[in-house]
């Protein structure tokens, strides 16, 4: 929602600035200044409410962008070990990623997602799995169970609170090639 808004104040603001600055370069050499400056005058002192209200959405819109620009970006979330030497962080993407490379190495998994969440007991794993065809699922789940949880364990040094794998899909046979 924030990146939807964000693009239409950017817009908005962009068609301001052009309009302003075409204003600018066209004043001066196709109108006469002293009367459009004149009229622009009149126009804003005969709509104050209209005139207040849009001093007021630049203002807001101002703002907006300043604090957007100012603001620091958040870390990314990781895992966060305290050793002798200091602290060690690491990215959640790339645990998912190690999750993905262990459960697609299963027999039978031909595509991985994962999402980590950590929590008070460990991190919390959602495996998404498309699996070949003729396989047994309950084996294959299993196995992904298994083998992320000791990969996570002895990796990345983090215990697993829980795994849960979802069978998304079922791939379909390879269609056989007629020459």
């Amino acid at each position: 929602m924030s990146s939807i808004l964000d693009r239409i104040i950017l817009i908005c603001v962009s068609l301001l600035l052009l309009v302003v600055g075409l204003t600018a370069v066209g004043a001066p050499l196709l109108w006469d200044l002293p009367t459009a400056a004149t009229r622009i005058g009149q126009y804003l002192a005969a709509h104050p409410w209209q005139t207040s209200l849009g001093g007021l959405l630049l203002a807001l819109t101002g703002l907006h962008i300043l604090f957007h620009t100012t603001a620091s970006k958040k870390r990314e979330i990781g895992i966060v070990r305290d050793t002798p030497l200091g602290q060690v962080r690491m990215n959640i993407r790339a645990i998912e990623n190690l999750v993905v490379q262990t459960a697609t190495a299963v027999r039978g998994v031909r595509n991985a997602e994962a999402t980590i969440r950590p929590h008070d007991e460990g991190m919390e794993i959602d495996v998404s799995l498309v699996v070949l065809p003729d396989m047994s699922l309950p084996e294959i789940s299993n196995e992904v169970q298994k083998r992320v949880e000791a990969y996570v364990r002895e990796t990345v040094g983090v215990s697993v609170a829980s795994i849960a794998v979802e069978v998304r899909n079922v791939a379909g046979a390879p269609k056989a090639r007629v020459d």
